[in-house]
C-alpha cells in the first residue's frame, strides 16, 4: 500500500507519535510506502530538536539522534525512508520562514525552555494545507490511503474561520470540486461516517451471563479475551444544545445503513449487529424526561430491522457501557460525540478515528495534540501505529 500522511500540528505530538510508529515497527516498510506533506526544512529542524531533548534525557534511546533529512527523503536508521511532498500553496512560504526562525530560536536557548504545546496560526496554516494537498492526492488516486496526524482546531481557526474539523472538510473536498473549494466547509454537503475503534480492549472477568438479553449475543466470551469497539456518531463536533435538533428518524436511518456497510466492507464483518444508544438518561424511561427514543429513534430501529440489518436499542448509555453489553455487537451507534467516545477513550489501548462513507479511506489517531505532553518525548506511539495499520487493512478489504 502506498500510504499518504499529514504533518498535523507541529507543537502537538502527532509527530513525535509516527517517527516512533515506524521506528519501533520497521516491518512496515517491507510491504508498504509512505510519504508526508510537508516541509523539509521544518521536519529538519522538529527532528534536531527531539533529537536534543532525547540527549538531554540521559536515555539510552536514540530514535531521534538515528533521524535525517536528506534531500526530499525522510531517512529512519539509516535504511527505511519516507518521501517528502512539499506544500504547494504559494503563500506557504512567507509561513515557512516564521516557523523556521520559531524553531530555530527554540535549538539555539536552553532546551528546558519548551515552545511546544501552544497555539500557533502559522503551526494551523501549516497543518491545513498538508490535510488539503494530502486530501488531494488520494482522491486523484495517487495514494491507497490517508493518515492524518492530531491538529490544533483552535490554531487552525485563527485563519480558517470556519473550520470544524478533519471529518467535515475531507468530506466536503471528497464532495467538491477539486479546484473549487468554495464548499469546503458546508455541513450540508457533508456525508462522510465518522467511526472511531480500538482492536486492543482487554476484557477482564465477564459474566457469560450478564446482560444476556437474547441468546443471540452469548458470545461465550473468555477471560482476558482482547475484544473491538466500534463507535459511529449521530452527531459530531456540535454543542450539546443542538443535538436533538440534529436528530431525525430519516437521518438516523440513514447512519444505520452506512454503518451496517462500512461494518460489511470496510472491516470485514459479514453480518454485523449494530447497537443504538438512546439520546436521554435511562433512555428517557418510556418518555417520562425526553420522548426522542419513542419518536425518533425507535422508530428508525424498526424500520431497519424490516429491511434486514441486525440493529437493536435503544439502550441507556451509562448501563450499556459500565455492564459491558458493548462486547455483544460489532458495532454501537453513539447520539453525540462525548457519549460515545468517553467510554471507548477509557477503554482502549490506542484507538483509531476512521472516516466511513467515502471514497478514500482515511484514518487517524484517537487522540488529540496532547499539547500538555509534547516536547517531552513521553508520548505513547501505540494509537499512531493502530490508525496506520487500519489505513491499509481497511485499503485492503476495499479491493
Amino acid at each position: 500500500m502506498n500510504i499518504i500522511l499529514t504533518v498535523g500540528d507541529i507543537y502537538g505530538i502527532g509527530f513525535e507519535v509516527l517517527i516512533k510508529a515506524l521506528t519501533f515497527n520497521p516491518i512496515l516498510f517491507n510491504s508498504h510506502k509512505f510519504s508526508i506533506v510537508a516541509n523539509t526544512n521544518i521536519l529538519e529542524k522538529l527532528i534536531n530538536i527531539y533529537a536534543k531533548i532525547e540527549k538531554t534525557n540521559n536515555t539510552n534511546e536514540k530514535t531521534w539522534q538515528n533521524c535525517k533529512i536528506s534531500s526530499n527523503l525522510l531517512i529512519i536508521n539509516e535504511k527505511y525512508f519516507v518521501n517528502i511532498i512539499e506544500i504547494k500553496n504559494s503563500k506557504f512560504k512567507k509561513i515557512e520562514i516564521q516557523l523556521a526562525n520559531e524553531l530555530n530560536n527554540f535549538v539555539n536557548e536552553d532546551i528546558t525552555q519548551n515552545i511546544f504545546g501552544k497555539i500557533s496560526q502559522n503551526a494551523g496554516i501549516f497543518a491545513f494545507n498538508s490535510i488539503i494537498e494530502a486530501t488531494e492526492l488520494v482522491i486523484t488516486k495517487q495514494f491507497d490511503a490517508i493518515v492524518t496526524l492530531p491538529v490544533s482546531k483552535e490554531a487552525i481557526h485563527i485563519s480558517e474561520k470556519n473550520f470544524i474539523g478533519h471529518t467535515e472538510t475531507i468530506a466536503n473536498l471528497c464532495n467538491s470540486n477539486l479546484f473549487n473549494r468554495k464548499n469546503l466547509f458546508n455541513r450540508k454537503k457533508n456525508s462522510a461516517l465518522m467511526i472511531l475503534f480500538s482492536d486492543n480492549l482487554q476484557v477482564h472477568n465477564i459474566n457469560n451471563n450478564l446482560n444476556n438479553f437474547d441468546n443471540t449475543f452469548n458470545n461465550n466470551l473468555n477471560d482476558n479475551r482482547s475484544k473491538s469497539i466500534r463507535v459511529a456518531l449521530a452527531t459530531t463536533h456540535i454543542p450539546i444544545h443542538s443535538v436533538s435538533k440534529r436528530i431525525t428518524s430519516k437521518k438516523l436511518r440513514l447512519l444505520i445503513k452506512k454503518f451496517n456497510n462500512s461494518l460489511k466492507n470496510d472491516f470485514g464483518i459479514e453480518f454485523p449487529s449494530i447497537a443504538v444508544l438512546g439520546l436521554n438518561p435511562h433512555s428517557s424511561d418510556n418518555s417520562m424526561f425526553g420522548n426522542e427514543e419513542a419518536r425518533i429513534i425507535l422508530p428508525a430501529i424498526e424500520v431497519m430491522k424490516r429491511k434486514g440489518i441486525n440493529v437493536f436499542g435503544a439502550f441507556a448509555a451509562d448501563g450499556f457501557f459500565g455492564n459491558k453489553t458493548y462486547l455483544n455487537f460489532d458495532g454501537v451507534i453513539a447520539m453525540y460525540h462525548d457519549q460515545g467516545l468517553i467510554p471507548l477513550k477509557m477503554l482502549a489501548n490506542g484507538g483509531v478515528n476512521f472516516t466511513a462513507n467515502l471514497q478514500i479511506v482515511r484514518t487517524s489517531p484517537a487522540h488529540g495534540t496532547a499539547f500538555e505532553i509534547s516536547g517531552k518525548n513521553v508520548a505513547n506511539p501505540q494509537s499512531m501505529l493502530d490508525a496506520i495499520n487500519a489505513a491499509i487493512t481497511i485499503s485492503e478489504n476495499r479491493q
